[in-house]
C-alpha cells in the first residue's frame, strides 16, 4: 500500500491527456487500479512471483489515499490567501508538517522495530563500523530478488517526503534559478541527514544493521519524489503563494532570435 501512494498522487496531479486540466479522484483511482492490475498480471509470467487480487485491492487503496491527499493539498494551494482569514493561511503548513512528522515516525517504527535495544559496547562498536563498509556489498551476497526488493522498498519509502517538499516549494514560489537550486540542495541535504540518522540508530536495534547503501537509497528516493512532483506541478495550473501572487513558472520564456 505504501509504495503506491506516489502512483495515486501522480495520477491525481498530472494533467489529463491532451489538456492542462488536473485529474480527478475517480480518474486517479481508476488509472492507478489499471496500472496495478497490469503489474499484478505480469507476475503470472515470473516464476518467483504469484498474482493475487488482494494485492490489487490493497495497492489501489494506497493509490487512492495518495490521490486524495495530493488533491487536498493542491486545492488548498490554489485558494487565494487574501480571501481567507489570517489563521487559515497556515492550515497548509500545519497539515504538511503534521504529515511529515507522522510519516517520519512511521518510517522510524518500520526500520527500528522490534526495538530490542543493544547495550554491549563492543557489539555496538562493531555494528557502527559496519555503516561505512563498501556500498552495495550487502546486496551482493544475497539473491537478485532480495536485492530488487530492498532497493525498491527503501527507494519508494522516501518518495512521499520528496512530494511533500515539492508541495512546500510550490507554495513558497521559487521565482529564480538560484532559489530552485538552493531548494533542491536543501532537500538533498535533509534526506541524507534523515537517512543517516535512521541507519545510525539501527546500531542499537538488532537485527537491523546500519548500512550507508540504505542512506543512498533513502536520499535518492526523496530527490526523485521531489523532482517528479516538481515536474508535475509545473505542468499543472498555476497556484497562489503565501504572498498572494501566482506561482511563477520555473522556466523563463526563451527569447526569439532575430532573423
Amino acid at each position: 500500500m505504501l509504495m503506491h501512494l506516489p502512483l495515486g498522487a501522480w495520477c491525481a496531479l498530472g494533467p489529463l491527456p491532451g489538456t492542462r486540466r488536473r485529474g480527478s479522484l475517480p480518474f486517479a483511482v481508476l488509472a492507478s487500479a489499471a496500472v496495478v492490475a497490469a503489474c499484478e498480471f505480469a507476475q503470472v509470467f515470473v516464476y518467483s512471483r504469484y498474482a493475487d487480487t488482494t494485492d490489487v485491492f490493497v495497492a489501489t487503496i494506497g493509490a487512492a489515499i495518495g490521490a486524495y491527499v495530493a488533491l487536498r493539498f493542491a486545492q488548498r494551494d490554489a485558494v487565494v490567501p487574501s480571501r481567507q482569514p489570517a489563521d487559515r493561511r497556515n492550515v497548509f503548513w500545519i497539515a504538511l508538517a503534521g504529515f511529515v512528522a507522522i510519516y517520519v515516525s512511521f518510517l522510524c517504527a518500520v526500520y527500528w522495530s522490534p526495538f530490542e535495544v543493544l547495550t554491549d559496547p563492543r557489539r555496538i562498536e562493531r555494528r557502527l563500523h559496519n555503516y561505512l563498509k563498501v556500498p552495495f556489498s550487502a546486496l551482493y551476497w544475497g539473491t537478485e530478488f532480495n536485492a530488487v526488493t530492498q532497493v525498491l522498498g527503501k527507494f519508494f519509502s522516501f518518495f512521499p517526503l520528496g512530494i511533500a517538499a515539492a508541495l512546500a516549494a510550490r507554495r513558497v514560489g521559487l521565482a529564480s534559478r538560484p532559489a530552485r537550486i538552493t531548494a533542491a540542495l536543501l532537500v538533498a541535504t535533509a534526506s541524507v541527514a534523515l537517512g543517516a540518522a535512521i541507519e545510525l540508530v539501527q546500531t542499537f536495534f538488532p537485527p537491523h544493521f546500519p548500512d550507508i547503501t540504505d542512506t543512498l537509497f533513502y536520499a535518492t528516493g526523496t530527490i526523485a519524489g521531489y523532482s517528479v512532483a516538481r515536474y508535475v506541478l509545473v505542468r499543472s495550473p498555476p497556484s497562489i503563494t503565501d504572498s498572494g501572487q501566482p506561482t511563477p513558472p520555473d522556466t523563463a520564456p526563451k527569447k526569439r532570435e532575430k532573423c
